[in-house]
């Protein structure tokens, strides 16, 4: 985790969604199923970083493993810090974001199409 977060990339820099399919370099295994527009993946990660573009999905990780100094900068606000078994990351569909953590690590992530959530309000 060399970058300073503070200083924005390149749109060339960034992935064009938000999709854990195509992390394939810090993917060390993981496993899915989808149903309806709910996609939810179990994943164990190498330390890393990743840059990603705004997405046509709502995205939800829950953290599974202790780790060390992690760095998560979207939507105009910074978290820098320890991460605990249960801390969770929030990213509203079409927000960038920049994902960074120093160990090794394990998350169970929820991609959400929007419109499922709406129509389940609307019920």
């Amino acid at each position: 985790m060399q970058r300073d977060l503070s200083e924005p990339s390149s749109p060339s820099d960034r992935q064009s969604a938000l999709n854990l399919s195509d992390v394939t370099d810090q993917l060390c295994s993981g496993r899915s199923i989808q149903t309806g527009g709910l996609t939810i993946t179990h994943t164990v990660t190498s330390p890393s970083e990743i840059e990603t573009a705004p997405s046509s999905q709502h995205f939800l990780c829950l953290n599974l493993r202790y780790g060390s100094r992690q760095v998560n900068q979207f939507d105009g606000g910074l978290y820098e810090g320890a991460i605990q078994v249960g801390d969770f990351f929030l990213l509203p569909a079409g927000i960038p974001a920049v994902w960074a953590w120093e160990t090794a690590g394990e998350g169970l992530a929820f991609m959400m199409n929007p419109d499922i959530l709406t129509q389940t309000a609307a019920t």
